[in-house]
């Protein structure tokens, strides 16, 4: 079941998403899911910012909304539901539901594996900048550079 939380906004235009997936699981003993991080470590990164915004009494201009896509099968409800693992199906169903509403989503932003470093690698923020709004990947580029001490 995947689940979205909405902070408001004041005058909103849209809606701003940011999101996390989780979508490791292994049936078989002794295999591993490295689900710690793929993606736990962005679900709890997202959770932890909008945790910080409540608590901040945070009031944006436009909606945010905090997607968690999930990998379990479930009735669909307001919660939307569907397999991530199973294809990008999580997201797939908000976004169709989204369209079906012809809701206006202004940006999107997804945060997966936001503590994984592969042995023998320097840390580093990895950043999508194919097939993607140039302005936002400017955007994150920046909050980088403002708020972290890791290269992109």
């Amino acid at each position: 079941m995947s689940l979205i939380a909405k902070i408001p906004g004041s005058h909103s235009k849209g809606t701003v998403i940011i999101s996390a997936h989780q979508d490791s699981t292994n049936m078989l003993p002794f295999w591993g899911a490295p689900g710690a991080d793929d993606d736990g470590s962005g679900s709890v990164t997202i959770l932890e910012a909008y945790r910080v915004l409540l608590a901040t009494g945070f009031k944006p201009k436009n909606d945010i909304e905090f997607h968690w896509y999930s990998a379990e099968h479930a009735p669909l409800t307001r919660v939307y539901s569907a397999s991530q693992e199973g294809g990008l199906l999580g997201s797939q169903a908000v976004a169709a539901e989204y369209k079906r509403q012809n809701a206006t989503v202004l940006a999107q932003i997804q945060f997966d594996m936001t503590a994984f470093v592969k042995k023998g690698t320097r840390e580093e923020v990895g950043v999508i900048t194919d097939f993607v709004d140039s302005n936002v990947v400017k955007f994150v580029k920046q909050l980088i550079d403002a708020y972290l001490d890791i290269p992109y």
